[in-house]
């Protein structure tokens, strides 16, 4: 079989930029791993570039670039800590755009692979991790977040709600091919987790540890809980700890349309504010009410510490962004 003039020039364009990962012969195999992990996000970045090469072409690549070649021992694949390399390299084809019809008849566009199916907008590097790990069945933990681009101050950023216990298991799939994390390779309920919320991924056996994926803007998450979600409003609180018993002083920050507006680590909320008894670091109505109140209020009648904390004081009132938050306090109230 005659390789395609395409494929050929492929070949070329990524050897020629990785030079020396040149050597098919390497005894190495650290640095075997290190030039098959090049190669790899070498080829996801020449995906959309001209000229774009079919599924079968890219098959073919892979198999020229001869760097699947010593890793088909499965026992060799699991031996790999923090590295799953085969399996990305052999599905890289497979991710394809494809059209599907619900039971209730909407139409949505997804990724299929190997009839697994994710979010059309689910970066491909995750999908080949997650495929990797549903092949060589290995145990995972994974971390929830912000993935919403319309969010730019929160994007990447881990939820501090699920923190405490991060979802753990098996990755696996449905009767219709969406994956899903079990607790163990005979469950059959799945952990509740939403794949497209995903920020980082790591292994949880002992075998295998360290990180497999992060989000690109990945960020720890901040301690803080949502107190109010409404009307584009996001307002996460925590309680200090490194105050006295007595005192109940919070940090709170203030989104609106996922933009950082207002933080302060100065609210200490009225006596008759106490925080609920489930979860001190979120609000209860009184102190969230109170706070809102103080956000709401003209620039002269505000808390110096509230006009510390916003960015433009007057800019914040000319929007008309601080009565429609006292509209969501109202509602909230009701």
């Amino acid at each position: 079989m005659n390789t395609p003039n395409t494929v050929k020039t492929r070949i070329d364009s990524i050897l020629f930029e990785l030079p020396r990962f040149g050597s098919y012969a390497i005894a190495d195999p650290a640095a075997e791993r290190e030039r098959t992990r090049a190669i790899l996000a070498k080829i996801l970045e020449k995906r959309a570039t001209e000229p774009v090469l079919t599924a079968f072409e890219e098959k073919i690549l892979a198999k020229a670039l001869n760097v699947y070649e010593c890793y088909v021992d499965a026992a060799i694949q699991r031996k790999q800590t923090g590295e799953i390399i085969i399996r990305p390299l052999h599905t890289i084809a497979s991710i394809q755009p494809e059209q599907i019809e619900t039971e209730s008849g909407q139409r949505l566009w997804i990724k299929s692979v190997l009839k697994t199916v994710y979010a059309l907008d689910m970066p491909d590097e995750m999908i080949l991790k997650l495929e990797s790990v549903r092949d060589c069945n290995f145990r995972i933990r994974m971390e929830e977040g912000y993935t919403d681009p319309a969010l730019p101050d929160l994007l990447g950023q881990a939820h501090s709600e699920n923190f405490s216990l991060l979802p753990e298991g098996y990755l696996s799939r449905d009767h219709d091919g969406v994956p899903r994390l079990f607790s163990t390779a005979r469950s059959t309920i799945p952990l509740a987790l939403d794949m497209r919320n995903v920020v980082r991924i790591e292994f949880a056996n002992r075998n295998h540890g360290g990180e497999l994926w992060r989000h690109p803007h990945y960020k720890a998450n901040d301690g803080c809980y949502t107190s109010l979600d409404q009307c584009g409003f996001l307002l996460r609180s925590r309680r200090l700890a490194d105050k006295p018993a007595r005192v109940r002083q919070y940090e709170v920050k203030l989104y609106d349309q996922g933009t950082l507006v207002f933080a302060t680590t100065d609210f200490v909320p009225g006596k008759s504010a106490h925080a609920e008894p489930e979860n001190e670091h979120v609000l209860c109505d009184d102190a969230l009410g109170e706070i809102i109140a103080q956000l709401g209020a003209k620039p002269g009648q505000m808390p110096a510490s509230i006009q510390q904390g916003l960015k433009s004081v007057q800019a914040w009132h000319a929007s008309g962004r601080a009565r429609d938050l006292l509209q969501a306090g109202k509602n909230l109230a009701a």
